[in-house]
């Protein structure tokens, strides 16, 4: 009995022991705030990030640190130096934030490093969605972003869809187009003629064949998405070999196995 008690007498010591080093690490001057760097940043208002963050300067570090969000939570920002209870606050209503850290270094250094989202496409939908490459939206598409970035057809998004990622079948689409324009990229960076200058869109309603669609009427129809790379080299191949009259009004170029039929257009 007397061994259980005394256990309980030296935990109950070492927390008292803890807590009275916190209290005057709490009022110590050489823990307060010194300085707030904002670092990754280049979509948001510095300050309101940092007003978000709750780190003020002057103050003592530990009085975030030990915040009022509970023991567990406090116990995780002390051994990480982190204000983890405030990171989802700063990415919340920040779509363009893919990731957020608020970490406290020696000498009162405070530092918010953000990660954020790179649009790689634009959704067509009611005027045109940015979307990056985890199938975030991310904001509403301007003129500028039409003509950079390539255009997703096929994806019907709902109301206030930025700040959310892609679900089911509208997720397996934009899989889709991801797989197509990786191929594109890839291709491209080998040399030759570059197909991604030609692109109009990517049509992925049909989650089984979509299409991609090129300047000049050609619309390549994708049987099944497997050796992509060599499916597009064998594009352009067959386009440097159509190129002037012989194009008409377009073509339709098919994939079935290791066979590519290459189909004119009505009119053509």
């Amino acid at each position: 009995m007397w061994g259980i008690g005394r256990k309980w007498v030296l935990a109950a010591a070492s927390a008292l022991a803890v807590a009275s080093i916190l209290g005057v690490a709490a009022f110590s001057p050489v823990l307060n705030v010194t300085s707030i760097e904002v670092k990754g940043n280049t979509r948001y208002r510095e300050e309101d990030i940092v007003r978000d963050s709750g780190v003020e300067l002057g103050q003592n570090a530990l009085t975030f640190l030990m915040g009022a969000e509970g023991l567990t939570a406090n116990l995780k920002n002390l051994l990480s130096l982190r204000l983890m209870n405030r990171e989802w606050l700063i990415a919340k209503g920040r779509p363009y934030i893919k990731e957020v850290t608020v970490r406290y270094s020696p000498m009162g250094r405070f530092t918010i490093e953000v990660s954020e989202r790179v649009p790689m496409a634009v959704i067509s939908s009611s005027g045109g969605y940015l979307v990056d490459g985890d199938a975030y939206v991310v904001d509403r598409a301007a003129e500028g972003d039409r003509r950079a970035l390539p255009t997703i057809v096929g994806i019907e998004l709902g109301a206030a869809p930025i700040g959310g990622a892609l679900e089911g079948e509208d997720y397996y689409k934009f899989e889709n187009f991801a797989l197509i324009w990786a191929a594109i990229c890839e291709s491209d960076r080998d040399g030759g003629d570059a197909l991604g200058d030609r692109v109009e869109c990517v049509d992925v309603g049909d989650v089984a064949g979509p299409i991609l669609r090129l300047e000049g009427g050609v619309d390549v129809v994708f049987d099944e998405m497997e050796r992509l790379v060599y499916k597009v080299d064998a594009v352009k191949q067959v386009l440097l070999s159509l190129e002037g009259p012989e194009m008409g009004s377009g073509v339709r170029i098919l994939f079935s196995g290791r066979n590519i039929n290459v189909i004119p257009k009505e009119g053509g």
